[in-house]
């Protein structure tokens, strides 16, 4: 898997000068017409130059640095190219060689599932009210029963979750929001001693918290003590930063086979 992402990465930078068939083609028609340009004839020197030229030969060579041949030449070696038009049939086996240099690496490239289906977000829906035959808002009902897909369970609460931030997902935000039904994703960093002492203490909050874990091996092994020491938690928050990725996905089935 590293060496495909690798080859992938080389991929990007091999077709970023190909971003445009427009700049392909400047890029080759420039680079043709530097191979293609010859020297023009040096320009006579001028009086001036000439007497500069004569001074120069009786004075000791200078030495630049440590390459002597970096040294600048005179002014009178200035010659001016002027690059011919390439021809069509060589920027077009320029064009099609570089074409075929992409096709090599896609072969070998990761290329993502794109989903073109039409997606809304929170500025595209609004809430219509329905017509209610309801008098008063304390006979409305915020209590709602779900059942669980795979594991066929039911859960019966107010669908309102606090996070499992470090200072929202506390076992004393659980024992407040459990006597209104609303459930609690208890944060990561509690040890097993914590649990076991929070299960002594509150055992009608169970119910309504969650055992939260990251997708490393560390948080996992600490998610198996939990759920080995307090029985009781019945739901995993499992917290990860990308969950469309491959490795969560993997995670998950490792999850389902511990618990």
């Amino acid at each position: 898997m590293g060496s495909d992402l690798q080859v992938s990465s080389s991929v990007r930078l091999q077709l970023q000068p190909c971003c445009s068939v427009q700049y392909l083609w400047d890029h080759l028609t420039q680079r043709s017409r530097r191979r293609a340009a010859p020297p023009l004839p040096a320009a006579a020197p001028s009086r001036r130059e000439g007497e500069r030229e004569r001074q120069s030969r009786t004075r000791p060579e200078k030495t630049w640095g440590l390459c002597p041949e970096r040294r600048p030449a005179p002014a009178h070696s200035k010659s001016f190219h002027r690059p011919p038009t390439p021809s069509l049939g060589s920027v077009a086996a320029l064009i099609v060689a570089r074409l075929r240099r992409t096709a090599r690496c896609f072969k070998y490239a990761i290329m993502p599932r794109v989903d073109a289906d039409l997606k809304l977000d929170f500025k595209d829906v609004l809430f219509r009210p329905k017509r209610s035959s309801l008098q008063s808002r304390a006979e409305v009902e915020l209590q709602r029963t779900f059942t669980f897909r795979n594991s066929r369970q039911t859960y019966r609460g107010v669908p309102v979750i606090a996070a499992n931030m470090d200072t929202t997902g506390t076992f004393e935000i659980a024992q407040a929001l459990s006597r209104y039904t609303l459930f609690t994703a208890i944060q990561k960093h509690y040890t097993v001693e914590d649990w076991k002492a929070f299960e002594a203490k509150s055992p009608e909050c169970l119910e309504y918290v969650a055992a939260s874990s990251g997708s490393s091996k560390s948080d996992l092994e600490r998610l198996s003590s939990v759920l080995e020491s307090v029985p009781g938690v019945r739901y995993i928050c499992l917290d990860v930063a990308n969950g469309y990725s491959k490795h969560f996905v993997d995670f998950v089935k490792i999850v389902r086979e511990v618990s």
